[in-house]
């Protein structure tokens, strides 16, 4: 689960969580599910940093962000920036979030660029992705299935031939959170 969550952790506290997500897209799937773990510290209001580690086992990727929550209420709203660090490199993203206590949504972004001269290849990927979760479940633990759908557009270059492709990818993940009231 990417905890695309709309709602901040309150200042001082610390919010966690930990998943098993699964991914796929119509060039197949994953044979195993893979972990994915969690913990933000609220830091002053409406403001928290996040560390995540997804795609452990096998792909690892860490991320650190920030998130911003610029509505509250009934509808909550957030603006996530972070970078991800995996073995090809590093990858900026943001995302924007909406949902109340229950549902949320949004769309993100995320772009990598590898290049290895000696083969003369290179490749850089563009990501848009669309997600929606659900916070089920008592008053600070909750469970928490989440969809995201992602459309990598990447130019790659090799051999100075360069070719433009894209795949839709979906990645299904059930996570268990706890998430401190404010």
């Amino acid at each position: 689960v990417s905890y695309h969550i709309p709602q901040s952790t309150p200042k001082g506290k610390v919010s966690a969580g930990a998943a098993i997500t699964y991914w796929g897209s119509k060039i197949g799937f994953a044979r195993y599910p893979y972990i994915a773990l969690f913990i933000r510290y609220g830091l002053p209001k409406n403001l928290d940093l996040g560390i995540g580690f997804e795609g452990l086992p096998v792909f690892g990727l860490t991320n650190l962000d920030v998130k911003y929550q610029f509505l509250q209420g009934g509808i909550n709203g957030s603006l996530r920036l972070g970078v991800g660090a995996q073995p090809l490199g590093f990858v900026p993203y943001a995302s924007l979030s909406f949902g109340t206590n229950t549902v949320y949504g949004g769309l993100g972004v995320q772009y990598w660029s590898i290049e290895d001269t000696s083969l003369r290849f290179s490749a850089k990927t563009v990501t848009p992705h669309g997600f929606i979760g659900f916070m089920l479940g008592g008053n600070s633990v909750k469970f928490v299935p989440e969809l995201n759908v992602m459309v990598p557009i990447s130019e790659i270059t090799i051999f100075g031939h360069k070719a433009t492709t894209s795949v839709v990818i979906f990645k299904v993940g059930f996570g268990v959170a706890y998430i401190p009231s404010k």
